[in-house]
C-alpha cells in the first residue's frame, strides 16, 4: 500500500515561474534596444564619431563613423551561470561567422567588428587553456600582423576554428585583427544604467527628474525598436521596385536612425506641456450619486436626447474614475484635475464658439466637435491630458455641464425648468 502525498498548497499566481521562456527573450531584446540607445546618446555628445546608425541592418546595428566607414555591432546578453564568453560557445560563434562573411561581401569598408555583452571574453595565462581564450587567439592575430605570419600553436587554432565555423581562414584572421570587445550593463541593471548614465550625460539633462529620464528611456528605446522591424508606413514600398535599387527602399530608410531623429524624439519629451493657472475648481468630486437633473435638462433642450444615456454613464464613471485618481495621486492630483477641467472647458466653449447659432438645437453639432477634439486629444495629444482615455475626457465634459459651466443651447433658467 502506496503513502498517499499531500498536494503542494502554494498557489500558481503567488509563485514566479523560473521557466518564464517569453520574459527572458524580451528581456534580451529589451537589452539590445538599450545599447541602441547608448550608441545614440553617444552619437548625440559627440563621443562617439557616427553620423548614423541603422538597426537590424546586416547586424545588429551598423554605425556610419565620419570617416565614411562602418561599424558592425553585434549584441549577445548571456546568463551569468554560464561563465564569460569561450571560444567554443554558440552565441560567440554565431557573431565570429556573422562577421567573417561580412567580410567577405564588404571587405575593409567595414572598419570594426564589435561584440557587446553583459558578460566578458574568457582570459588566461594557462597555456592548456589560451585555446578556449579569444582574446588570446586576438593578441596572437595582432602581433602578427599578416596571416602567413600566424605560426606555432595560434596558427593551428586558427585553421580548426576557421574550419569549424565554416569559414575562409584568411577573412577570420582579418575579422579577428579588426576585432573589438565592449562591456555593457548587467541584464539586472541596465534598464536604471541607460537612464541615470547614459540618458543623464545629456546636455541639459543631468538634473532632470528619474521619471523624466525613464521615459526618454522608453521613448528611445520604442525609436530603435521602431527601427529594428521590417515595416514601414511609406505608400513607396509598393511602387519603389519598379524602377529603384535597394538604396530607395523605403524599408532601408526606415531601419536609419540620425541625430536629428534623435533630437526630436528628446525634444518633444523635454518641451514642456501647456499648463493652466490654478483656479477654483469648476468640478466637485466625491458628492455621491448625482441626480443629474440640471444635466438632463441642459443635455435635452440641446437636442442631444438620443446620447442622454451614454453621456450620463460617461459623467458618472469619469467622477468614479477621478476619485480613484485622487486617491492614488494625491501630489498632483489638483494640478491634473485643473489641467483637464481647463483643457475640456476650453474645447468645449471652442465648439460652442464655432457652432452656436439663435437656434437653440445646435447641441448636436457641437457635440459632435467637442467628440472630434477630445478624441484627438486622447490619441495624439495624450501629454496635455494626462493620458487619460476619450471616454473620461466626455465624462468631464459631462461634469461641466453638470456644474452649468458647459452649455448645449443658449442658456436658460435650468431651475425653474419643469
Amino acid at each position: 500500500m502506496t503513502e498517499s502525498t499531500t498536494p503542494p498548497t502554494t498557489r500558481p499566481e503567488e509563485s514566479l515561474d523560473d521557466a518564464d521562456h517569453g520574459a527572458e527573450t524580451g528581456r534580451r531584446y529589451n537589452y539590445q534596444y538599450a545599447w541602441g540607445v547608448v550608441l545614440l546618446c553617444g552619437l548625440a555628445s559627440g563621443k562617439l564619431k557616427y553620423t548614423a546608425l541603422w538597426c537590424e541592418h546586416h547586424e545588429d546595428f551598423l554605425a556610419r563613423r565620419d570617416d565614411g566607414k562602418y561599424d558592425a555591432i553585434q549584441i549577445k546578453s548571456r546568463q551569468t551561470t554560464l561563465g564569460a564568453w569561450k571560444s567554443g560557445d554558440p552565441g560567440l560563434r554565431t557573431a565570429l561567422t556573422r562577421f567573417t562573411e561580412l567580410y567577405g561581401k564588404f571587405g575593409h569598408t567595414i572598419a570594426t567588428y564589435v561584440f557587446v555583452s553583459n558578460m566578458d571574453l574568457f582570459n588566461t595565462s594557462d597555456q592548456k587553456k589560451v585555446r578556449q581564450s579569444l582574446l588570446c587567439l586576438k593578441k596572437a592575430v595582432d602581433d602578427a600582423g599578416l596571416h602567413e605570419r600566424l605560426t606555432g600553436d595560434f596558427a593551428a587554432v586558427l585553421e580548426t576554428l576557421a574550419g569549424e565555423l565554416g569559414v575562409d581562414r584568411e577573412h577570420l584572421f582579418a575579422v579577428l585583427h579588426l576585432f573589438e570587445f565592449q562591456k555593457g550593463p548587467s541584464l539586472e541593471d541596465f534598464e536604471d544604467v541607460v537612464p541615470h548614465t547614459h540618458v543623464a550625460s545629456l546636455n541639459g539633462l543631468a538634473n532632470a527628474p528619474r521619471q523624466e529620464l525613464n521615459e526618454l528611456r522608453d521613448a528611445l528605446m520604442n525609436l530603435v525598436r521602431k527601427a529594428s522591424s521590417r515595416t514601414t508606413e511609406d505608400p513607396a514600398k509598393h511602387w519603389y521596385c519598379l524602377n529603384a535599387t535597394d538604396r530607395t527602399d523605403p524599408l532601408l530608410a526606415e531601419k536609419e536612425i540620425t541625430i536629428e531623429d534623435f533630437k526630436a524624439v528628446v525634444a518633444d519629451r523635454r518641451s514642456p506641456s501647456f499648463s493652466y493657472v490654478m483656479t477654483a475648481p469648476d468640478v466637485g468630486l466625491g458628492r455621491g450619486a448625482r441626480s443629474l437633473s440640471r444635466f438632463e435638462k441642459k443635455v435635452l433642450r440641446g437636442g442631444l436626447g438620443r446620447e442622454l444615456d451614454s453621456f450620463r454613464r460617461r459623467t458618472l464613471s469619469a467622477e468614479n474614475h477621478l476619485l480613484e485618481v485622487q486617491y492614488s495621486q494625491a501630489e498632483q492630483f489638483e494640478r491634473m484635475l485643473n489641467d483637464l477641467v481647463s483643457v475640456v472647458k476650453g474645447d468645449c466653449d471652442d465648439a460652442s464658439t464655432e457652432t452656436q447659432r439663435d437656434d437653440v438645437l445646435y447641441g448636436k453639432e457641437m457635440m459632435r466637435v467637442v467628440q472630434e477634439r477630445l478624441r484627438e486629444r486622447a490619441h495624439n495629444k495624450c501629454r496635455s491630458v494626462y493620458d487619460q482615455e476619450y471616454e473620461c475626457l466626455v465624462g468631464i465634459a459631462g461634469l461641466l455641464t453638470d456644474e452649468c459651466k458647459v452649455w448645449w443651447s443658449t442658456e436658460f433658467d435650468v431651475e425653474g425648468e419643469a
